[in-house]
């Protein structure tokens, strides 16, 4: 299964390079335009965590940096205590041992909470920047999660994962021309996320006004994998059913104008730069399967 889904990625990455649209590379209508508004900031990817659809349009979009020459780096919602692995990973010939290297040891793939960020789609979008280096492409990957020991004078601090992730996304600039920040569409926001009377900080609005660039990459409709319940003890993950309760027709960008025009839920003017329409979504389960 492991390696069925990262063979439709790898699929994916040589019908990319045989041109199958002008650039050469199978995206949708104005993800060019993204990447230029962007102008070198990072851009802040916010996805709903388990889908198949979010970490193929990130590919789409390495497609496009390493087209345009220069180093493209992909940063991960991943624990920055993960990127030994993650480095030894890219190194590898992508095998069965070596995917088993990448989960030796690591909560992150064999945690308890086993969510969309390390499912068969994500391991796949990581083979994909595998797959490009070893065919010469400046292209890297960067965990920036929070990690305890590495962040440790943020441990007090609220959204500390916010905090650490911007931390790591602002060392970045200038280091390439393409930089994107695949996370959860609420650490992607500009705007705070309120809940009732609680305000939480997230990594867009914490940067500056021009310091990052927001994207929202939506599914309406279809199946995510992600976890559900109030502690650990009682979170739930799985496969779980999203609304479809607008037809926005083709698959591509939209600006938060039309967004908010066509009846997306959940976006306001000030809470991204661009929303992304990608379909009905299809849930991607986890590399390695809880234990019962």
């Amino acid at each position: 299964m492991i390696l069925g889904a990262m063979l439709g990625l790898s699929l994916l990455v040589q019908a990319q390079d045989e041109g199958q649209t002008g650039n050469g590379c199978d995206t949708i209508a104005g993800a060019e335009t993204l990447l230029d508004e962007a102008a070198g900031r990072p851009i802040l990817l916010g996805e709903m965590h388990g889908t198949v659809q979010a970490p193929e349009f990130v590919a789409s979009l390495l497609c496009l940096g390493v087209v345009r020459g220069g180093r493209t780096i992909l940063a991960l919602e991943i624990s920055s205590s993960e990127q030994d692995r993650l480095d030894a990973y890219l190194a590898s010939d992508g095998g069965e041992s070596a995917v088993q290297a990448l989960s030796t040891g690591s909560l992150f793939w064999n945690g308890r909470m086993r969510d969309g960020r390390s499912s068969e789609a994500m391991l796949a979008l990581i083979d994909t920047v595998r797959l490009r280096r070893a065919a010469g492409a400046a292209i890297d990957i960067v965990a920036v999660d929070y990690h305890a020991v590495d962040d440790a004078d943020l441990a007090e601090m609220p959204q500390r994962r916010d905090h650490a992730m911007l931390r790591r996304a602002r060392s970045l600039v200038g280091s390439a021309d393409v930089i994107l920040v695949l996370v959860g569409n609420v650490h992607a926001r500009r705007a705070p996320m309120v809940f009732g009377e609680r305000s939480l900080e997230t990594i867009g609005s914490l940067a500056g006004p021009d310091e990052v660039y927001t994207v929202r990459l939506g599914t309406i409709g279809g199946e995510a994998w992600t976890c559900r319940g109030a502690t650990m003890e009682t979170v739930e993950c799985g496969p779980h059913a999203s609304p479809a309760y607008v037809d926005l027709g083709e698959h591509r960008v939209m600006s938060m104008e039309d967004a908010i025009e066509a009846g997306v839920r959940g976006v306001e003017a000030d809470t991204y730069h661009l929303y992304v329409h990608l379909g009905a979504s299809v849930a991607s389960p986890p590399v390695f399967p809880q234990p019962e």
